[in-house]
């Protein structure tokens, strides 16, 4: 049953809920709904920091990836754009030395972290664009207007818009986003502390050790890779290995990692590492919380 009406009468006798007339019957029985709906969240909104390239180069389809060095492309507060059209009301960007040729390509990334998107039932992606876009999730392509799948740099548009200053809504569904981790670990004999619990803070990512741990500061090399359940064993290489993944599935990025006691939300997943020296470690990872 679905209504958008605050409040509704219903019979469980088959008779009708109304009298002729149209009041309510006595007998009937009252349901009352919030039809106010859940509120919506912004997770990006204009003036959120980009990084772009618009320098007309080739960049393949590295750039895609959530792994990407993209350290030495600009960035930029949004709206992005030429400066005309109500674009770039935020961050000018360059078209190439010839405002008859412009480059056919500018490039932009940013980052979101949703901590569950099963919370939500769909998401709504805002643009505006002059004349064709393409949008990658995590890597995958997403959305894609007025540009063929074959593509490249140097293509141009194949259709046009003739409201360029105006936003564009698409509905993705929440199926289309993950709780996107990526854990670069190295697990050395410096990284074992008092108590035989060995945490790594990675460094430049916020994130509060939990459970009385002390964190040790750690570096951004080498990956480790969950798979789609919350356990997984991971095995350690003597004298200062890198983290072995026993799966190359859905890599995560994490914040920090913690001695296991006990699952503690549904962004907590767990994993088994062999210490470097000695011994089992189980630990928690965590989604990052404010990057």
């Amino acid at each position: 049953m679905a209504t958008d009406a605050n409040t509704i009468y219903y019979t469980i006798d088959g008779s009708d809920p109304r009298l002729p007339g149209g009041a309510p019957n006595p007998d009937a029985v009252t349901a009352s709904f919030d039809v106010s709906g859940p509120t919506p969240v912004s997770y990006i909104s204009t003036g959120h920091t980009w990084k772009y390239l618009d320098d007309g180069s080739d960049q393949g389809t590295a750039w895609r990836s959530p792994n990407f060095d993209d350290s030495g492309w600009q960035s930029g507060p949004s709206e992005l754009g030429y400066g005309s059209d109500g674009e770039g009301s935020g961050q000018i960007v360059g078209f190439g030395p010839d405002s008859t040729a412009k480059h056919p390509t500018t490039y932009f990334r940013t980052t979101v972290n949703i901590p569950d998107p099963s919370l939500f039932f769909n998401f709504q992606l805002r643009v505006k664009y002059d004349d064709g876009i393409a949008v990658y999730i995590n890597g995958v392509d997403k959305l894609r207007q007025n540009l063929s799948t074959t593509a490249t740099f140097s293509s141009y548009a194949n259709g046009t818009v003739g409201d360029e200053a105006d936003w564009k809504d698409f509905t993705l569904p929440r199926s289309e986003l993950v709780p996107g981790l990526i854990a670069y670990w190295p697990f050395d004999s410096s990284s074992q502390i008092e108590g035989g619990t060995v945490v790594d803070l990675v460094a430049g990512i916020r994130g509060e050790v939990l459970g009385g741990t002390t964190a040790t500061e750690g570096h951004l090399d080498g990956a480790v890779e969950f798979g789609a359940g919350n356990w997984i064993s991971v095995a350690a290489e003597q004298k200062g290995g890198w983290l072995k993944p026993a799966s190359d599935a859905n890599a995560m990025t994490v914040s920090l990692w913690q001695k296991l006691n006990s699952r503690v939300s549904s962004s907590t997943f767990w994993f088994g590492a062999a210490s470097a020296n000695n011994g089992e470690r189980n630990f928690q990872a965590h989604i990052p919380g404010g990057r």
